[in-house]
Formats: C-alpha cells, sequence, structure tokens
C-alpha cells in the first residue's frame, strides 16, 4: 500500500469518527461549535432564590 493511500484512509477515516462524534455531543469535539458550548457554560446555574425557595 502506498503512503498516499494510507494517508488518504487515515484522515478520511478521523474526518468520519470527529463527524459522528460532532452530531452525538457538539461539546465532545474541541474547537468545533466552540461558542455554543462556551455560551452554555458562562450562564450562572440557577439558585434556591431564583426558584422561590
Amino acid at each position: 500500500m502506498e503512503t498516499q493511500e494510507l494517508l488518504t484512509i487515515v484522515v478520511t477515516t478521523l474526518a468520519t469518527i470527529a463527524a459522528y462524534s460532532l452530531a452525538r455531543d457538539p461539546a465532545a469535539v474541541p474547537g468545533a461549535v466552540a461558542s455554543q458550548a462556551t455560551m452554555a457554560r458562562m450562564q450562572p446555574a440557577p439558585t434556591l432564590v431564583d426558584r422561590g425557595w
């Protein structure tokens, strides 16, 4: 097997894994949809006061 063919197979496999991971959980792929993942983490968690206690 030539180096070019092997490289193509490796790149295709990695791209497929990344696409599958992104489809299942956007935060699983570092840098992918980073703005959405960051915005979700930046919102403070609701406190007991926010819930009316």
